[in-house]
């Protein structure tokens, strides 16, 4: 039987970001904005998970949760995903996730078959000793984090420990993107040296702060990524890519180019938060 192909236009289904990277360097308002979004833009429909050793959300009034275990945030990434309890999450920040995914990636090579004597004390006192791959009843046997000897997957020749990183940051990632209808990575800039573009114009090169090609496939799915800025009192999410080189990129024709004012300091000190510029759509819950 012979196919039939549709010929009719699909109109498009999604209006605004699904996935939201914003970028910028430390201090510069993101956890202030993000609060925010919990506790005056979608108040019971947010919240903002916060990952690491450092609790930055202490200072301020949010809903967040804290987790500095790969173990237990990925547990709470399951149940998000199966409940969707929320239609925003953030996250702050992909730094920790990235430093995550070199720690257990190494621990994933350390239980294969290949990477079983990597990190194995017993090769400090015998060479051809051979370990009994890691895992929670034989990690006494290795060398940890922490321990001066432990070396990371990342030092293996040509490269080849890489994988290992980004197997982890690419299942993570995933479980992060499916927790919720919109998401917001919050990450560092990493800035090289100024460059030429293709035309010769000087430009400033500006890339997510993230191990590898990991992170450029961050990058590419996003729906939408920015960087913050400040300015005086102002905080501002700029979406035009037109004096640097950052590897960015948007989706949505009403952000494309923009430079938004996503707050603003009062004078009598208060902080108004704009999520609605960049969520127009959105209509709090009753």
């Amino acid at each position: 039987m012979k196919r039939e192909y549709n010929r009719k236009i699909k109109k498009a289904s999604v209006h605004q970001p699904r996935t939201l990277l914003i970028m910028s360097p430390p201090k510069t308002g993101k956890t202030v904005i993000t609060a925010n979004l919990t506790t005056e833009f979608a108040p019971g429909d947010s919240q903002v998970i916060s990952i690491g050793d450092e609790d930055n959300y202490n200072v301020v009034d949010a809903n967040y949760e804290h987790f500095n275990t790969l173990t237990s945030f990925e547990k709470y990434l399951d149940d998000l995903i199966k409940d969707q309890p929320f239609t925003f999450i953030a996250y702050d920040n992909l730094s920790a996730l990235d430093e995550w995914c070199e720690y257990y990636g190494t621990l994933a090579y350390m239980g294969s078959s290949m990477g079983k004597n990597f990190n194995l004390k017993a090769r400090q006192v015998n060479e051809r000793a051979v370990g009994p791959r890691f895992n929670t009843k034989t990690y006494a046997q290795y060398f940890l984090k922490g321990d001066p000897e432990f070396m990371s997957v990342y030092s293996l020749a040509k490269g080849s420990g890489y994988l290992w990183g980004r197997s982890v940051s690419d299942r993570i990632m995933r479980k992060m993107s499916q927790s919720a209808k919109h998401v917001i990575f919050l990450g560092h800039i990493k800035m090289n040296d100024d460059t030429k573009d293709d035309s010769g114009k000087v430009v400033r090169s500006e890339f997510l702060a993230y191990t590898g090609k990991a992170g450029t496939k961050i990058v590419q799915e996003a729906d939408v990524v920015s960087s913050m800025y400040r300015k005086k009192g102002e905080g501002y999410l700029s979406f035009k890519h037109g004096s640097t080189d950052m590897n960015a990129g948007c989706r949505f024709a009403y952000l494309e180019g923009q430079q938004v004012l996503i707050s603003n300091k009062e004078e009598d000190g208060t902080i108004t938060v704009n999520w609605d510029l960049v969520y127009p759509n959105y209509k709090k819950k009753d």
